[in-house]
């Protein structure tokens, strides 16, 4: 059975904060911050701040099509719009869970030519193929980031009611046990009862 962790902003803000401190301590001196979207986009932007990086790309890279399901390989959807030839990159993604998209991402990047490229995760899988250079927590759980909560709850929804009579009342206890919050939960099935 599925353990997830659902991640308050209060306390996405509090692994990001660690992830900063510990590059920052490393003396790591970043050219440019690349963030692999969807999942690195928000991470990325916080620690361009936090780290005083203004220079930041994305590219995309799917490999997740739905709450515990992969692809057959992660792929890349779109690359950098810009040169990174020379220049010391971070490469921020949220979770590192098979490590398959950061592989690829860095694979990817390394034919670009930068002068060196560090890894930053906010959480890594203890059985992920890879390790990135940072990391802010290794766990076990299936994370639900805040940003994501209303396909999270959508997919969840969906897979719980599959053989059920769908109840707005058995939902909002469901999601409840699972670590949502009353606010959120109010308000995203407002959004998705219809699709459930």
């Amino acid at each position: 059975m599925v353990k997830y962790l659902v991640l308050s902003w209060q306390d996405y803000q509090k692994h990001v904060f660690n992830l900063a401190d510990k590059i920052s301590l490393s003396e790591y001196r970043i050219d440019k911050i690349i963030c692999i979207a969807r999942g690195g986009l928000v991470v990325g932007r916080i620690l361009s701040d936090l780290l005083d990086v203004n220079n930041i790309e994305c590219i995309g890279i799917q490999f997740y099509t739905n709450i515990g399901v992969t692809g057959e390989k992660p792929i890349l959807k779109y690359g950098l719009s810009q040169s990174i030839s020379g220049l010391k990159i971070l490469l921020v993604d949220d979770i590192v869970d098979s490590g398959e998209t950061l592989m690829l991402a860095e694979k990817y990047l390394k034919s670009k030519k930068p002068g060196e490229t560090k890894t930053a995760s906010i959480f890594i899988k203890p059985w992920s193929k890879y390790t990135p250079n940072y990391y802010s927590a290794i766990t076990d759980r299936w994370v639900i980031f805040p940003y994501e909560m209303k396909e999270s709850c959508l997919q969840l929804l969906k897979k719980y009611f599959d053989n059920r009579n769908k109840n707005i009342d058995i939902a909002k206890k469901y999601l409840t046990t699972l670590g949502f919050d009353e606010d959120s939960i109010k308000y995203i099935l407002s959004k998705i009862w219809h699709r459930v």
